[in-house]
Parts: structure tokens; sequence; C-alpha cells
């Protein structure tokens, strides 16, 4: 199980990185416009996602806590967030600046760093008002946005009848459901649909497992 879904995310991640290429330099545009290599990697991504974090939430249980859960998933993806964008900002300075042809025109201002450091960059309210980015070349973190923002979504969800100060977390809710809302079509072709997708199939997985278990339980007495 956990090969298996390393090698998915492994293939995935080059599907990226060469629909990436392909867009930037404009390789063989004619030819591979229209596959989206890159499209296609994120979709697997995010269906990925939404299974791995329902699996590890239905896991787990409720007494795992939505603190834990979320200090778990900020862990993941916030250590190694600051380092990449660092890395971003050299790469863009040595390397990417000084090359022409480039499809894209960098963005390097103080509130898309900001933005991107605490993930918001995508947050439909931020991008209505200043047209926020993701930092200089590293445009597909705007996927990782969008991620950790459906992860505080499925964690105040999940374990709603944890939370006591239900009215301020309403508010809180309210503040992080537009992201889902706004991708559920257009903008990034559905992936709230997807992530979806992929928390039902691991619903069914837990499931499956739950009943297996029991059967294999009741032959056993």
């Amino acid at each position: 199980f956990p090969v298996t879904i390393g090698f998915v995310r492994g293939v995935s991640a080059q599907l990226v990185v060469i629909g990436h290429l392909i867009a930037i330099y404009e390789l063989d545009k004619d030819v591979l416009d229209n596959w989206k290599l890159q499209n296609f990697g994120v979709m697997v991504f995010f269906i990925l996602s939404g299974f791995l974090i329902f699996y590890t939430a239905a896991s787990k249980g409720v007494k795992y806590g939505i603190i834990k859960f979320l200090i778990d998933r900020a862990a993941r993806i916030f250590t190694p967030l600051l380092p990449s964008l660092v890395l971003i900002l050299l790469v863009d300075c040595l390397v990417l600046k000084s090359q022409s042809g480039l499809v894209h025109k960098w963005s390097y201002s103080g509130l898309d760093f900001l933005l991107s450091i605490s993930l918001l960059q995508n947050h439909p309210v931020f991008l209505s008002l200043f047209d926020s980015t993701s930092l200089g070349s590293g445009r597909p973190l705007w996927t990782v946005s969008v991620g950790w923002v459906f992860y505080v979504c499925f964690a105040f969800i999940f374990y709603w009848n944890q939370i006591t100060s239900k009215k301020i977390a309403f508010l809180i809710g309210i503040f992080f459901m537009l992201t889902p809302l706004y991708y559920i079509a257009g903008r990034g072709d559905g992936l709230t649909l997807y992530w979806l997708l992929g928390a039902m199939l691991g619903f069914l997985f837990i499931k499956n497992i739950r009943v297996s278990n029991s059967k294999f339980g009741a032959m056993l007495i």
C-alpha cells in the first residue's frame, strides 16, 4: 500500500515537472500543447490527497483531534515551504531572470511573498483584491496552497463536535470554505471535486477494511 502510493506520487510529480517545462519553454508546442501533462499529474495528486487525508483521520479516530491533525499537516507542508521559497528566489536570480523566451513574467512583491509563505495566495478574496500569485517561478505552489486550505476545511468538518468555540470556528470555516467553492469548477479544472472523490474512495476503503475485519472476527468466534 505505501509503496504503491509512493510510486503513483513519483510518476505524478514527474508529469507535473515535464508539463511545466513544456509550458515554460514552449517545447514542441503544436504537438504537446493539448496534452496538459501537469494538469493530469495535479489531478492525481488531489485524488490521492483526499484519499489519504480521510484514511489517516478515520484510521486514527476522532480522539486524534483537530489540533494534532492540523499540527501534523502543517509540519509536513510548512517545514519545507520556507526553504523552497528561498531556493526559488536564488534560482530565479541566478538563472531564470537571465534567460529569454520564458512564457511567464514572475512576480516578486512583498505581498506575494507573505501570501505564499502563509499559503493563502489562492484564496478568492486575495485573488480578487490583489490578483495574488505564488512567488517568482514557484507558480506550481498554488496547488499546495489549495491543498492546505482543503485540509483545514476537512478538519473543521470532521472534528466539528470537538470544537468548543463554534461561533468563531464557523466564521473561520466560512473564510476557508470560499477556496473549495472557488475550485469546484473553472480554474483548476474542478480540484475540489477531485479531492472529494479521493475522500469518498478513502471512506469506502476504510469501510471495506472494517467489514472484512468484522467478518474475519466472526469466523474466529
